[in-house]
């Protein structure tokens, strides 16, 4: 049986388990969808016989409110420890802008060079997708883009807030080690994909010469992996494409701010960004599991959020800590839970509350092992 440890705090001493896991519920949706997460986990966990321990930290709006602490040195230490972080969401309309994101999320991306974020979407059930006819393997793709750079880089700022000569300046940063490493991580997906095995390189080179480089460093690649077609579009032609033809996307490579708005756009068409899990990637070290959408305060404590972007974040943490056959039986629970009618959407007037949710998949898990 698992060897199963549970803390609060800054540090874990367990007996070797076989990975270890900061749990980071933070605001809003983020602690509902992150517990029905981690019941996930430990079904699956004790299913097939795996070890691990959990570390719950507390960093996210309560906390800072409580303490004036966003997360301690120490803290950020105990978390880059552990072989992976699951993260609930962040984001409180107590505390001032950008602060918790900046602070937490953005810190650990940057100091921990979580600079990789992939987004796999696929539709479990063509029940889920607003395209009438729509198949269940007609979208299953999967979104790679940098994101620690972009405009996210230097901050920016506003000179004039609020007087008719306002101006607001921003800058476009990428490096061609961060570029080159998403890229990279784009043609190697989709050759273990092993289906279309098609790169979409989406930029705006065409408006902007800073957007060069991806050019550059696709086209050396491509000659690196001949057997992984690559193709280029804007991104008024990928938006529209996924609407129109989703289908045709494998792996969909590019910058931080075009890539949030075509995992977001993937994901409505396939159920809801409340489906959508995603990582944030420092392949070799640890990285951050979580759900592509935001922490939703408005429907906090309800109990009628989905959870399954979260449980979905968990099979992609699972697959990166090498336990494939484990994440595999969980994302068979999850496609069955819809295939079964027993989630009937993501949305929140679904009639199955969060916790619920969370209590079929893991049923699904055991049932399966039985």
């Amino acid at each position: 049986m698992p060897a199963w440890s549970r803390r609060s705090g800054s540090s874990i001493l367990v007996s070797e388990p076989a990975f270890r896991v900061a749990v980071l519920p933070g605001d809003g949706i983020g602690p509902e969808v992150t517990a029905e997460a981690v019941k996930c986990l430990e079904a699956v966990a004790e299913t097939h016989g795996l070890d691990c321990a959990l570390t719950t930290f507390p960093h996210g709006a309560e906390h800072y409110l409580a303490t004036g602490e966003v997360l301690s040195d120490e803290n950020f230490a105990a978390i880059a420890g552990h072989d992976a972080i699951l993260f609930g969401a962040t984001g409180d309309p107590r505390v001032p802008d950008r602060l918790l994101g900046r602070g937490i999320l953005f810190r650990l991306s940057r100091e921990l060079g979580l600079d990789l974020s992939v987004r796999p979407v696929r539709l479990y059930s063509p029940s889920l997708s607003p395209l009438r006819a729509r198949e269940g393997g007609s979208v299953d793709l999967v979104v790679v883009r940098e994101a620690t750079q972009d405009v996210a880089a230097v901050p920016g700022g506003t000179v004039s807030a609020c007087r008719t000569d306002e101006v607001s300046v921003g800058q476009i940063v990428f490096t061609r080690r961060v570029v080159e490493t998403t890229l990279r991580h784009a043609f190697e997906l989709a050759r273990r994909r092993a289906g279309k095995r098609r790169v979409t390189l989406c930029d705006h080179a065409n408006i902007a010469e800073v957007y060069d480089i991806w050019g550059r460093v696709a086209g050396r690649l491509a000659e690196e992996f001949p057997d992984v077609e690559l193709e280029t579009a804007a991104p008024d032609g990928v938006a529209m494409r996924l609407v129109t033809d989703p289908g045709h996307f494998d792996v969909i490579a590019t910058s931080m701010m075009f890539g949030g708005v075509f995992a977001d756009l993937a994901a409505a068409l396939a159920g809801g960004v409340g489906l959508a899990g995603s990582v944030r990637l420092n392949p070799g070290s640890v990285s951050l599991f979580e759900p592509i959408h935001g922490s939703a305060p408005k429907y906090a404590g309800k109990d009628v959020v989905s959870p399954v972007g979260a449980i979905a974040s968990v099979v992609l943490l699972l697959q990166h800590l090498g336990h494939g056959s484990a994440a595999a039986a969980l994302d068979r629970a999850i496609e069955q839970a819809f295939a079964r009618g027993l989630i009937p959407s993501a949305a929140s007037n679904s009639g199955v509350g969060t916790r619920e949710q969370g209590d079929i998949v893991a049923a699904l898990v055991r049932e399966e092992a039985r």
